[in-house]
């Protein structure tokens, strides 16, 4: 990856590894380079993530540093042990409350690093998810492994590196207030998302084993009220990491469940630990003899008991007494102090700190590098069963990719089937869409019926003027007769029904095309489809507006007859006979002009709806075009993205294969 530092790989005794690290950078560079192809963007992500593990799980073939983590229940020793091994005060120690509430990693300080504290702190959001959290932890382990620079790291934002106290590096006893009010509860409230403190210190021996790039993390109690594994996402992930493990328990002290599962769990993913019998010397009045014997009785029971809990003897046990060993070497006491007989030698040599001590050297001459490689195998392999859900990637593409195909078998379809076309009349009995559209013309007109049948029995206005000409005497009256047989609230009543037939024609027509292609086409969201047939929506949208927006008024024509009613000799003796002749001949005109003006308002509706199912079908069959480009072009997509899978896969089922051979040697 650009931006992660380049590694030196460590030599390895089994040469198998080296091969197996070339060929998982190889398949790492290659899809890295193609993981960019991959269309959907769920596999994309899932790839992504992937190589980015798959690049940290070589990386761990190439890195020389080796964790031993110290954890066991609370007061167990843990910290007096862990002064003692790197013979600095390097974990704060006290009776009756919890000392250790954050974990810490100890190591040799060099010129990049000076001697000091530094702390490592999230910045930004507090609510972090447990996950993220963790994540995060393991992050900064990788860092400190030297599989990734801090540039690197701290791209991943909201790290902050703090260095806050520097330690004396000429005392044996340095800074201890300082170490103190960073790993106890003092500091909490000032760096609430504190994830892990650094503690570099320089080594006055040349056979310290941590000048052998050996880190020792310092964790709490797994017990603790405060600060334990089953609340705190920190420190359960961080001994994930670790590569070696000292298990403390206390010589006098039940082995509690939370340290047995702890220790199943290193069981089960193959992790080497040793289990440090911590000596608590309560019958100080007995004979040094009898004492003895008292303490090995203890260390038997407790090794038996242990051996129980687990289903399994413990790899390697040691008796020491981690008081003694301290107190031999950071100079509390003085020679004045001790019991007649004793030297700060003698207190040394009866901790049996150094056999332990051998045992740690001697692990970190001889086997570091088997068990970096044995821990790295092992990682290797859970990261390959994270691959696994590739499987269900390839299913689903699969199964689009056969929704495709069932859609493209009905797009095809259309065009024979729109021939089939029926709709339903009022009674629900079939009906080609020319009757329909006669039916709706009629159903329409039938609106005005009793408009029509009523204007005989209206009061027909008088005529005003008989020597005025029929055009402009028929005009009068036809403005004040309109208002009796086309009044505004049946005006828009007639409107209302009129328009709610031709949308119930519409939908009629939309559900019949429906029914004979065999899948909705107007449903915008509708998840079943793969692509929505836009054209056709288009049309049936604008077809609906104009529907329920033109206005589709009654215009009645006016009579362009010149003539006057009545002759013009005849203008000053009219009788009644006469005068109802003009009514009943206005009344037969008005009727007559009145049915027309129908006619065209019914024509105007019919003639809105009755282009849709041509309109319909060719906009069906410019989607039907647009699909099955679009078809070809996803299929090729999702072909392309399941061959890059199975690609994948095997390739790391070759990385698999020589895992297995390398680690089966």
């Amino acid at each position: 990856m650009a931006s992660a530092q380049t590694m030196q790989s460590r030599q390895h005794k089994n040469p198998d590894i080296d091969k197996l690290v070339e060929l998982g950078d190889k398949i790492f560079e290659k899809y890295e380079a193609k993981k960019d192809q991959i269309v959907d963007a769920d596999i994309r992500g899932f790839m992504t993530t992937l190589l980015h593990e798959l690049d940290r799980n070589i990386r761990q073939f190439k890195t020389n540093r080796f964790f031993i983590a110290v954890f066991g229940a609370l007061k167990a020793g843990k910290s007096t042990l862990i002064n003692a091994l790197a013979e600095h005060y390097t974990s704060p120690s006290g009776y009756g409350y919890e000392t250790t509430l954050h974990c810490s990693l100890i190591l040799c300080a060099d010129e990049e690093h000076p001697e000091g504290i530094y702390l490592y702190q999230l910045t930004g959001n507090k609510k972090r998810e447990e996950t993220d959290r963790q994540e995060k932890a393991r992050e900064l382990l990788d860092y400190f492994r030297g599989l990734y620079d801090w540039e690197f790291i701290s791209k991943g934002g909201n790290w902050e590196r703090s260095e806050r106290y520097l330690l004396n590096g000429h005392d044996l006893h340095p800074s201890k207030d300082n170490l103190e009010a960073v790993l106890t509860e003092a500091v909490l409230s000032r760096y609430p998302q504190l994830m892990l403190v650094e503690i570099r210190i320089k080594s006055e021996k040349d056979d310290n084993f941590l000048l052998e790039n050996i880190g020792i993390l310092d964790m709490p109690g797994l017990d603790g009220s405060i600060a334990n594994v089953k609340t705190d996402p920190i420190i359960a992930e961080l001994p994930k990491a670790a590569d070696y493990f000292l298990y403390v328990q206390s010589s006098i002290a039940a082995i509690n469940s939370g340290a047995r599962d702890y220790i199943l769990s290193l069981i089960n993913n193959s992790k080497e630990y040793i289990v440090v019998f911590n000596e608590i010397r309560a019958q100080y009045w007995l004979k040094s003899e009898v004492q003895s014997e008292v303490i090995e009785e203890q260390n038997n029971k407790a090794i038996g008991h242990l051996a129980k809990s687990l289903g399994v003897n413990p790899p390697r046990s040691f008796r020491i007494n981690a008081a003694q060993a301290w107190d031999s070497k950071n100079r509390r006491f003085q020679m004045d102090k001790l019991m007649d007989g004793l030297t700060l030698e003698k207190l040394y040599d009866d901790s049996h700190i150094q056999d332990l001590k051998n045992e740690i050297s001697k692990l970190c001459q001889n086997n570091v590098t088997e068990i970096l490689d044995k821990n790295a195998l092992n990682s290797l392999k859970e990261w390959i069963k994270t691959a696994q859900p590739l499987e269900d990637f390839i299913k689903l593409q699969d199964e689009i990719n056969q929704r495709w195909k069932q859609d493209l078998e009905k797009w095809e379809a259309i065009d024979q089937k729109f021939n089939d076309i029926r709709l339903t009349d009022k009674n629900d009995e079939p009906i080609s869409i020319k009757d329909r559209l006669a039916e709706i013309k009629a159903e329409i007109t039938n609106l005005f019926n009793k408009n029509i049948a009523s204007i005989m029995e209206q009061k027909i206005p008088e005529f005003k003027d008989f020597s005025k000409t029929k055009k402009e005497q028929y005009n009068e009256v036809d403005k004040e007769l309109l208002k009796k047989v086309w009044p505004p609230e049946g005006r828009n009543e007639i409107k209302t029904q009129s328009c709610r037939k031709c949308n119930h024609f519409v939908e009629n027509l939309q559900n019949a095309i429906e029914k004979i292609i065999d899948f909705p086409l107007n449903t915008k969201n509708n998840e079943s489809l793969l692509l929505h047939a836009a054209n056709y929506t288009s049309v049936l949208d604008k077809r609906k507006e104009a529907i329920d927006s033109v206005d589709g008024s009654l215009d009645i024509a006016d009579n362009d007859n010149n003539k006057p009613l009545i002759s013009w000799h005849k203008r000053w003796l009219i009788s009644d006979k006469q005068k109802e002749a003009c009514y009943c001949d206005y009344l037969k005109d008005f009727q007559q002009r009145f049915e027309k003006a129908v006619e065209n308002y019914s024509n105007d509706k019919i003639k809105l709806i009755s282009g849709c199912c041509g309109d319909l079908c060719n906009a069906l069959k410019l989607d039907k075009c647009k699909w099955k480009n679009e078809y070809h072009e996803k299929t090729k997509k999702i072909t392309a993205d399941i061959e890059v899978i199975r690609e994948f896969q095997k390739d790391l089922s070759d990385l698999e294969e020589a895992r297995k051979r390398v680690y089966q040697s």
